[in-house]
């Protein structure tokens, strides 16, 4: 994820536990995990210093709003974490700073929304992308509702104590002002979510314009072409780099042709069910649409250079990873190391070499 832009933390260290068991679906043996990131502040570091209303804990009940600690952390996060430009921050100098707390929640909700389109070009899809990811949001506005409501009405930044002498139907009052942006944030995560999607998207097919139909023209019909024909995701992306326009361009001779139907097979040999594949259909299909892609590539030969061909193989193979994770690739590692720790050690080094080497196959997973 880290190499692709997408935003996540990085593993720092692992250190084993054998002696120590875990208790899960079986026994296992533990071990610690440290990551690194930029921050790990959390929805919920927001949420403790203005808890949700109505909400049970088994074993204790909710803390009471502190909503200086609340406007202290929202400073911090924004200055230090986010970074917001637009924002003249107070100061000693400057006791009038700008108001905050509407450009906090639209930046999280912006980030959010390209870290998931991020996820959704490169097919890394889990339970937790509407509750942790875009809900997530909508609790940080809950959050900091009574603060935007409190800007909005003032004009500028709240201050230390700024709500010391507030009854609690005035902040409910800010409350209810705040929750107003909640249109705007949803229709943010929509338009971030969608063309930072057409941005990787199209950074994956190695096109470097975009046009408004490329979606319905190329993008969604070679999903649908995966799909059908149960061709691999990120094999399939990663063997359009080595497409070249000269196989779609017939009038030269057959000899064209046969290097397109010789490429349209090793694309067709890209799926884990070949035996389910109907072959005259996909190779009809994929011919299809290949000839659209190369119309669509050769509309912007003035943005390349002088061979078009190795540049977009360098910038596709740049974006489309030879080596993706499968679960199931794990899983075998982990049997692999568990029947015979050394064993398992080299065929992780392995991979690894495989990793360094610089090969035109086509390869979205490793058969351990």
């Amino acid at each position: 994820m880290h190499s692709l832009g997408i935003p996540t933390t990085r593993s720092l260290s692992l250190v084993s536990l054998p002696a120590l068991p875990v208790l899960r679906e079986r026994v296992e043996s533990a071990c610690v995990l440290t990551r690194v990131a930029p921050s790990f502040i959390r929805i919920g570091s927001f949420e403790a210093l203005n808890p949700p209303e109505k909400m049970f804990f088994f074993g204790g009940g909710q803390q009471d709003a502190h909503w200086d600690s609340l406007r202290v952390l929202g400073e911090w996060v924004g200055q230090r974490v986010l970074k917001l430009q637009k924002i003249k921050w107070r100061d000693e100098a400057n006791d009038e700073g700008d108001a905050w707390g509407r450009e906090l929640v639209l930046e999280v909700a912006r980030r959010n929304a390209r870290m998931v389109a991020g996820w959704q070009a490169y097919g890394f899809m889990h339970g937790v992308i509407n509750t942790d990811k875009i809900f997530a949001v909508r609790a940080l506005l809950n959050a900091l509702a009574p603060i935007i409501g409190a800007e909005a009405e003032q004009g500028t930044a709240v201050k230390a104590g700024w709500a010391d002498d507030a009854t609690p139907e005035k902040v409910d009052e800010w409350r209810k002002e705040g929750l107003k942006l909640l249109p705007e944030v949803e229709e943010t995560i929509q338009d971030t979510c969608a063309d930072e999607y057409k941005k990787r998207i199209h950074k994956r097919l190695a096109l470097r314009r975009i046009d408004l139909d490329d979606e319905s023209k190329l993008a969604r019909p070679l999903l649908d072409l995966m799909a059908e024909h149960r061709l691999d995701f990120h094999s399939t992306f990663r063997r359009l780099a080595y497409f070249r326009l000269s196989m779609a361009e017939t009038s030269q001779g057959t000899e064209n042709n046969k290097e397109l139907d010789e490429y349209i097979q090793s694309v067709l040999t890209l799926t884990p069910e070949p035996q389910m594949v109907d072959q005259m259909k996909a190779s009809t299909d994929l011919k299809a649409w290949l000839e659209r892609y190369a119309a669509r590539i050769k509309s912007e030969r003035e943005q390349w250079g002088d061979d078009i061909d190795a540049e977009r193989e360098k910038a596709s193979r740049a974006v489309n990873p030879r080596f993706v994770l499968r679960q199931w690739v794990l899983e075998e590692v982990i049997k692999k190391v568990e029947q015979d720790a050394d064993s398992g050690k080299r065929v992780l080094r392995k991979v690894l070499q495989l990793l360094k080497l610089d090969s035109n196959a086509a390869l979205g997973s490793v058969r351990l």
